[in-house]
């Protein structure tokens, strides 16, 4: 909820960060997987944006994938090129 109302703010970002650390540390990859993708999509399809993709989300994503046995996908995202890949 705190996304879909105030997905603008810093606070609903570092929320989502979290919740996405949060389910991959229990084992719910995909939704891990799911956060994080959503993290990284609003971060490079905003154009009033002003800053890049924290690099950090990509590293994320792709222990998620790697922690999931996805081995390919999570060389794809530790590299950063995420765009191949569908979620």
């Amino acid at each position: 909820k705190l996304r879909d109302e105030f997905g603008y703010t810093t606070l609903a970002t570092t929320a989502a960060a979290k919740l996405a650390a949060v389910c991959t540390e229990s084992g719910n990859y995909d939704e891990a997987i799911k956060e994080y993708a959503e993290l990284i999509a609003e971060s490079t399809d905003n154009p009033l944006s002003e800053t890049d993709v924290d690099p950090s989300l990509f590293l994320a994503i792709g222990s998620a994938y790697q922690l999931d046995g996805k081995t390919r996908e999570a060389k794809t995202a530790k590299a950063g090129r995420m765009r191949g890949i569908s979620l």
